[in-house]
């Protein structure tokens, strides 16, 4: 498609999805304000296109950018419903494809639908370039569109967070922040990545398991987790298990209304489950897949001398091994890039991010707020979550870069955790009384 025309079709979607957020209830019903939700969308464009012009001049190879090369491989899927339908069809739905005939007339043309190693995993990269040809039934080929549309997915997503992060702490400018303005969160899931529709699926499963599990269990909400468990199971299963804990709890409590005693519990629980999956099932080791996924991704590094890379002790199959390795992969995925560890733009962005980590803590000392016993209990959670995630993000991955990608989805539990302790009332009065916070107390 013209270039042109492609970033036309893009700014007219755009403006067509500003206003339809300002016209329906979904948006229209939330505490913050129908202006505050056109801008957090409209930055995601913005970050959308700004993440485009960076893998057009920073990559050389189109195949080997990510939000290329799932759109590209999507048009070979995309072009078969021309001539053969049917082809289409199953290769959507997975059925009947494994066999020689898909494999010479299609995905032998694509670069990514196989992937260089496996790892027991459902292949992710499918569901991507599936989605992607999906959308071409109406894109018409625009890179833009599928870019607007992936970051209205995420904008939902992340507009589910915010009003959960709203129903616990009843601050609009901290749920606005966590949600909306962490620049990692935002710029990673802004564009025809994985991590954007993670970003969708986890906002909407994190909002309606709350309200399932505290406040409204019907049909929706039910049919609405169901999706999303799927979905995220074949996006990003490691972050369904850190989010498995919480679950258990959750149900746990339910029976046991002591929160420190049903907690012990579901540690004991959640560890069975970890130990007997593989009893059940042979196929699917969760030890045996994180320790490989190190392994071939310290081999990989190795091999392309990968720029931000970092050094983590090769991990054994066994849990000594990765308990042992799980406090630094804690600290790895937490704390760093250090300093010295600042060599681009890319990695200066989450840098900055730390201190503005950092000034959140020291905020959160100096003007402490007490808890009450729902912010408590949700404050616990988010660091089950964030804890079991960095952890399993830490101990597997050897390169900086990817680990802030990875990292995206416990961005904004990290972030509400100090911003919790916040006392709005102990903020110095000059702070209070500032023109941006007074603007941003008035139109959030």
């Amino acid at each position: 498609m013209n270039p042109l025309i492609d970033l036309i079709a893009g700014i007219a979607l755009s403006i067509l999805l500003i206003w339809w957020i300002g016209n329906i209830a979904f948006f229209k019903r939330s505490s913050f304000s129908i202006s505050s939700l056109k801008i957090a969308f409209a930055l995601k464009v913005f970050i959308g296109f700004a993440l485009f012009l960076v893998y057009s001049f920073h990559y050389t190879t189109r195949a080997e950018a990510d939000t290329f090369r799932y759109f590209d491989d999507s048009a070979i899927l995309f072009n078969s419903i021309k001539s053969e339908p049917l082809d289409f069809l199953q290769m959507i739905s997975g059925i009947g494809i494994e066999n020689d005939y898909f494999n010479t007339h299609y995905f032998s043309k694509m670069n990514n639908w196989y992937r260089s190693y496996e790892n027991g995993l459902i292949n992710d990269n499918r569901l991507v370039i599936r989605i992607n040809a999906v959308i071409r039934i109406i894109s018409f080929g625009s890179y833009h569109v599928h870019s607007v549309l992936f970051n209205f997915f995420a904008f939902i997503g992340a507009f589910e967070l915010a009003k959960l992060f709203f129903l616990i702490c009843k601050s609009k400018w901290k749920s606005y922040l966590a949600a909306f303005l962490i620049p990692s969160f935002v710029f990673w899931s802004s564009g025809i990545l994985k991590e954007t529709l993670l970003i969708g699926f986890l906002g909407v499963f994190c909002y309606r398991s709350y309200l399932t599990w505290h406040k409204q269990c019907n049909l929706r909400n039910i049919l609405l987790l169901t999706c999303c468990f799927f979905f995220l199971f074949i996006l990003k299963v490691y972050v369904l298990l850190a989010f498995l804990p919480i679950m258990v709890w959750w149900s746990i409590k339910k029976i046991i209304s002591n929160w420190l005693i049903s907690l012990s519990i579901s540690f004991a629980v959640f560890f069975a489950i970890v130990d007997l999956t593989p009893r059940v099932f042979p196929d699917f080791n969760p030890l045996h897949v994180l320790v490989q996924k190190q392994h071939d991704f310290i081999n990989l590094v190795e091999a392309f001398q990968a720029k931000s890379k970092i050094v983590i002790p090769r991990m054994e199959e066994t849990y000594i091994s990765v308990l042992s390795s799980a406090p630094l992969g804690l600290l790895n995925t937490m704390w760093r890039p250090f300093p010295a560890d600042v060599n681009s733009f890319l990695v200066l962005l989450p840098f900055m991010e730390n201190l503005l980590l950092l000034f959140c803590i020291i905020g959160a000392l100096y003007s402490r707020n007490r808890l009450d016993k729902k912010q408590l209990e949700f404050m616990v959670a988010s660091l089950l979550f964030v804890v079991g995630l960095f952890i399993i993000i830490g101990v597997s991955t050897p390169v900086i870069g990817a680990i802030v990608r990875y990292k995206i989805p416990g961005l904004p539990f990290v972030f509400i955790i100090p911003l919790l302790f916040i006392d709005s009332k102990k903020v110095p009065l000059y702070i209070r009384n500032n023109r941006i916070i007074t603007w941003l107390h008035s139109h959030l």
